[in-house]
């Protein structure tokens, strides 16, 4: 039974552990390190005078590492005011960038150019509410065919009127593109673009192209008109 109980106690502390560790970073510095001090508001008067304490900062200094305690604690040099133990917890420290680094002003400047549409690999229709878009697979400049994307062909030809990809004819992807939210298909689709149609091509595109066989059972003098 204690063995049972045992078991299940490791058990849970492994799985304790397994959901505490998912929120914590591994760090190691080294003596001279300057590292940030994250302290509890209680603490924070002695190490570092504000006059206001209300938007109090998170971490402060930073301080430099004077030696390694242990494995998972260091010791900081702390101003001479300072009332608190100077031995604190990995996790309070948070690395800081040396004081012979400095920030750059100005942002490098942008080599790449802007991406264009250079081919359309295939078109489709899709219903989207009450309208139907035409999308094309877009292969843009400077990116491989197989991270084409779709997108709407209308909205390209506004915004890049002289890409390369308007020069071009491409492919007609077929398959069906249903829509999401009301399960229509490509042949309603062709039933909704058929209503704006003019009478003679409506008629030629509903027009089947089987050949006609009558019925025998409705066949014979008894049936005319």
């Amino acid at each position: 039974m204690k063995k049972l109980l045992k078991m299940h106690l490791e058990h849970v502390r492994l799985r304790m552990k397994h959901q505490a560790d998912k929120g914590r970073t591994e760090r190691h510095f080294e003596e001279g390190d300057w590292v940030y001090l994250k302290l509890q508001p209680y603490l924070q008067s002695s190490v570092e005078r504000r006059a206001n304490h209300k938007l109090s900062f998170k971490y402060f200094a930073p301080f430099q590492i004077e030696k390694k305690v242990g494995t998972v604690a260091y010791k900081l040099i702390l101003p001479e005011h300072s009332l608190v133990h100077p031995v604190f917890h990995v996790s309070l420290l948070k690395k800081s960038l040396p004081r012979e680094i400095m920030a750059e002003a100005t942002l490098p400047p942008d080599a790449s150019t802007e991406q264009v549409p250079e081919r359309v690999l295939a078109r489709r229709r899709r219903i989207l509410g009450n309208t139907t878009l035409l999308e094309g697979k877009v292969v843009w400049s400077g990116v491989s065919d197989n991270l084409a994307t779709w997108d709407n062909l209308q909205e390209l030809k506004k915004r890049f009127p002289e890409a390369p990809a308007w020069g071009q004819a491409g492919s007609q992807g077929e398959g069906d593109v249903t829509n999401p939210a009301t399960g229509l298909t490509r042949r309603h689709a062709v039933d909704e673009h058929l209503k704006f149609c003019p009478v003679p091509e409506a008629k030629e595109l509903r027009q089947s192209r089987r050949e006609r066989r009558h019925n025998h059972r409705v066949n014979g003098p008894e049936w005319t008109t």
